[in-house]
């Protein structure tokens, strides 16, 4: 678990993040290690509670493709992918910016709900939906 502080976690989340940045280490993590789906799920997910999210949508987009990468479940593949279709920047900076985040979440959406693209995320079968991140089983199915 992160700390409660929260200036050592976004430090930790930082330090985190530098490990994926070739500017500032070198050589940078392994994608070859299955951790690094982890991390970079981590990273998204504490960026997007943060609404910092364009750097949110990089992560994220970087452990979707590690999950494809080392097998993660499809239930976890869809979680991303409904992340990713789901994650607005509220407050952009411009018009300009606010016309491309709309644009990225509209093709993330699209991405999800297109059956045809050959991507695996949708539609979510029933029995996959308690394999996603806190579903509950059906007590009644």
């Amino acid at each position: 678990t992160l700390l409660n502080n929260g200036i050592d976690q976004e430090y930790g989340l930082h330090l985190l993040e530098s490990a994926f940045n070739p500017k500032k280490v070198s050589p940078t993590i392994d994608y070859n290690f299955p951790q690094t789906y982890i991390l970079a799920s981590t990273i998204g997910r504490f960026r997007s509670h943060k609404k910092e999210f364009p750097k949110a949508q990089k992560f994220t987009k970087l452990a979707l493709k590690l999950g494809e990468r080392h097998g993660v479940s499809r239930s976890e593949r869809t979680c991303l992918a409904m992340q990713l279709g789901s994650m607005y920047h509220y407050f952009p900076k411009s018009e300009k910016d606010a016309d491309r985040a709309i644009e990225i979440l509209t093709s993330h959406a699209n991405r999800l709900l297109n059956t045809e693209n050959g991507d695996d995320h949708w539609p979510i079968r029933d029995r996959d939906i308690v394999h996603l991140p806190g579903a509950a089983p059906d007590p009644f199915g």
